[in-house]
């Protein structure tokens, strides 16, 4: 409860190896439904479906990953219910009809949810730029370079690397593989960082962008 799914969700594959899960290699249909909910222990929950498009997924220990928005503050989270439920069913028919739901088809998972942290003190697209010289270009359908800028609420791990995502308007696409760059030189070659804004530590770097249609995940050193 309180989570939001885009209508039209995209189940993709992490770079990550959750052992002993394997990704789903089958191409999935999902679709994220506002009417339609799954009534369990007297609560109504949003649903997503998710159907096999080729070929039907065989037995064994999968994983996948799904983009979602959180709910908007702690509090409204600690009121949800805190699991999340997968169930798999032989074909898939509309709740609301005289049929009701088919036979499940395997054993269900319940999931227990997760804290959800308190928003960043401020997080913004940096809009006071030179368009030329930032390569941001706002027209239709034209590949654009966006200038973002957060404010943690704590200091970083020192050890290990960190992850980042974007998740975009539904209607912006990032490539798949992405490119970012970070430190001198994003606002223009020579132009300084304006007030407040300032760069990355030296030392931090870009291991890898990945995009996911609207999604990006990006790994960063300490």
């Amino acid at each position: 409860l309180n989570f939001v799914f885009e209508t039209a969700c995209v189940p993709f594959n992490s770079e990550t190896h959750y052992a002993p899960y394997s990704p789903i290699l089958v191409r999935l249909d999902c679709v994220a439904q506002d009417t339609v909910f799954l009534r369990v222990g007297g609560v109504l929950r949003p649903r997503f479906t998710m159907r096999p498009v080729d070929e039907p997924i065989l037995p064994g220990l999968w994983s996948f990953q799904l983009a979602c928005v959180n709910p908007a503050s702690a509090s409204d989270a600690a009121a949800s219910p805190n699991t999340f439920i997968l169930r798999t069913y032989a074909t898939y028919t509309d709740e609301s009809n005289s049929q009701g739901i088919n036979a499940v088809a395997d054993v269900d998972a319940t999931i227990e949810g997760f804290h959800i942290r308190e928003q960043m003190p401020e997080a913004e697209i940096v809009h006071v730029v030179d368009y030329a010289l930032s390569g941001r270009d706002d027209h239709p359908s034209m590949h654009s370079n966006l200038i973002l800028a957060f404010e943690l609420r704590s200091e970083p791990a020192i050890s290990g690397h960190h992850f980042m995502e974007v998740l975009a308007p539904d209607g912006f696409y990032f490539r798949t593989t992405c490119r970012v760059k970070i430190g001198p030189g994003i606002f223009g070659v020579g132009v300084k960082y304006p007030s407040p804004y300032v760069p990355f530590e030296s030392g931090v770097q870009v291991i890898s962008c990945q995009g996911y249609f609207h999604l990006a995940l990006m790994e960063l050193t300490p």
